[in-house]
């Protein structure tokens, strides 16, 4: 066989013996550190992010109109007949007839 081709070979075994290597290092590694503490959920709920969109729709709309005034402005409290309404309005008018 050809001395280049030997060395070739013999060069992608090191590499590839040298990637094993530094991967077992790591999986050692891993194991011997700490487990980190668990940390115990809070009591009280997360905060909504979408929670002052309301208000700043609100306050666009009245920017935008600058006149009339903001009635109400309430959380749907998880109703979602309306999304569900409205998906399947809009995934229906897809269809072929």
């Amino acid at each position: 066989m050809n001395e280049t081709a030997i060395n070739s070979l013999a060069f992608i075994g090191a590499i590839g013996s040298a990637v094993w290597f530094v991967q077992s290092l790591k999986t050692l590694m891993a194991r011997s550190q700490p487990e980190p503490e668990s940390v115990t959920p809070s009591s009280q709920p997360a905060p909504d992010p979408t929670a002052n969109d309301a208000a700043v729709i609100a306050a666009a709309i009245y920017a935008v109109l600058e006149s009339g005034r903001i009635v109400h402005i309430e959380n749907d409290n998880g109703n979602k007949h309306w999304a569900a309404e409205g998906r399947w309005m809009h995934q229906t008018s897809h269809c072929p007839h």
